[in-house]
């Protein structure tokens, strides 16, 4: 597999240096400084020159490239060569745009845009990477899928549970269409096989990240708690948006006084508090121990790791933090931080996801069982279409759901004729059958 990655800097090299194990890399920079960083740490080629210039990208041969990813500083420059490389031959492309005005939709990702395969929002993924683990102190496991537009969770349901004697999928409460399936004892059964939910079922959900967390909440028969978000800026503010939704008491603490203006009008209903999050005096004058939850998300490393020791020592439940230095989540988690998110790495992960050819795209265990959940992808099957539960998968294997382009989570009956994802729960140890089984499918055999 060939990978070019356009932009040599931070982001470049660590996804250089992530992908180089597994493919041929060439990275491309105007900057001989960044090539030199690369070619010193990362087992790739360099090449310098400008990547919006068709000359530079035909001596990248990009034309023979699986994959060419683009991340460089400045959105411009990276859609205008992802569109190069794919007009060029590029089998596909992929460019980072942060800038929110460039998308139609709130999500991480978009498809099919001036004919490039996907742009990445990295402080969006990054928010639904801390998202998750904000929204998931009611669960047992939480997973991400489908690129992080989904949300998966195993929820127990204990003895005083408002969700006793329900059926699964008519909780009353909003999103219980993301219970896809339940596990009684140490089987996984499918949600609409159960008429009543019972003490010590598990629930397996799986949807948007605020409805998993929602039914997540109504499950457990949990009160909103105190949550508090050091940092106003991009990723604060995304992850303040989406918490409004399920908690009632959210504080921003920001250290810049227009853009505590700027949040507050756009957040009429979360708190905006101006003020230093490293600063132990203020933070305890502001009751900020009384938190379950705190998440540090400014700019600095610095900063994000003192607020978070801060808060641990004043009482705060749990503690996260957004890294930006490759490396620097193990000093995080060997000081007591709950969890971290990196942009680098989810944008690694994300890329991963996004690579043409794989038939398994991720996996998680599900606790207490000797199954797992499976993210597959569908061979292309020319003018046949299936519906996904038709798909040739071991026995036993529950379809939890299908998701195309859009991102949206369909039915588990909808067709599906090569591209989407499919989400299943199967027994661990099955995913080699499962991609030869896709392998056949993909050659036009039956199963």
């Amino acid at each position: 597999m060939k990978i070019v990655i356009i932009g040599g800097g931070g982001v470049g090299q660590h996804l250089a240096s992530s992908l180089a194990p597994d493919a041929e890399v060439v990275v491309v920079d105007r900057d001989p400084a960044n090539l030199a960083a690369v070619e010193e740490g990362v087992d790739a080629l360099t090449l310098q020159g400008d990547a919006t210039h068709r000359a530079t990208l035909r001596q990248a041969e990009v034309h023979k490239a699986d994959l060419v990813v683009a991340v460089t500083g400045c959105d411009t420059v990276n859609v205008t060569a992802a569109a190069l490389a794919t007009d060029m031959g590029a089998l596909r492309s992929v460019a980072r745009v942060d800038d929110p005005g460039f998308y139609d939709t709130k999500a991480a990702y978009e498809t099919r845009v001036l004919g490039i395969h996907a742009l990445l929002c990295a402080s969006r993924l990054v928010a639904g990477e801390l998202l998750r683990m904000l929204t998931g102190r009611d669960c047992r496991h939480t997973f991400s899928m489908a690129g992080g537009a989904l949300h998966g969770a195993v929820v127990e349901v204990p003895a005083d549970s408002p969700a006793i004697g329900q059926a699964p999928q008519r909780l009353r409460t909003d999103g219980s269409e993301t219970v896809r399936a339940v596990i009684r004892g140490t089987r996984v059964r499918a949600a609409p096989d159960i008429a009543a939910l019972d003490e010590g079922d598990s629930l397996l959900l799986l949807g948007p990240p605020i409805n998993v967390a929602r039914v997540a909440h109504f499950v457990r028969g949990r009160d909103s708690n105190r949550l508090v978000l050091i940092g106003g800026g991009d990723i604060g503010g995304q992850l303040a948006t989406s918490l409004q939704q399920i908690e009632h008491d959210i504080r921003v603490v920001e250290i810049d006084r227009a853009q505590c203006e700027a949040i507050s009008a756009e957040l009429p209903k979360v708190r905006i508090i101006h003020g230093d999050g490293t600063n132990l005096a203020f933070l305890r004058d502001e009751r900020i121990g009384e938190c379950a939850s705190m998440c540090a998300v400014t700019r600095s490393d610095e900063v994000n790791l003192m607020a978070s020791l801060l808060g641990r020592e004043l009482g705060v439940h749990r503690t996260f933090a957004l890294v930006h230095r490759p490396g620097y989540a193990s000093v995080y988690n060997h000081l007591g931080i709950h969890g971290t998110a990196s942009a680098h790495e989810v944008m690694a992960r994300t890329l991963r996801w996004l690579l043409p050819g794989r038939r398994i795209l991720g996996h998680s265990a599900v606790p207490g069982t000797d199954h797992e959940v499976i993210e597959l992808r569908v061979p292309n099957m020319g003018k046949r279409h299936v519906t996904a539960r038709d798909l040739p998968l071991p026995p036993g294997t529950l379809v939890l759901g299908v998701v195309r382009d859009t991102g949206e989570l369909l039915r588990t009956d909808a067709d599906v004729e090569g591209g989407e994802q499919v989400m299943i729960v199967t027994r661990t140890g099955n995913q080699r059958d499962i991609e030869r089984a896709l392998g056949r499918l993909a050659n036009g055999g039956a199963g």
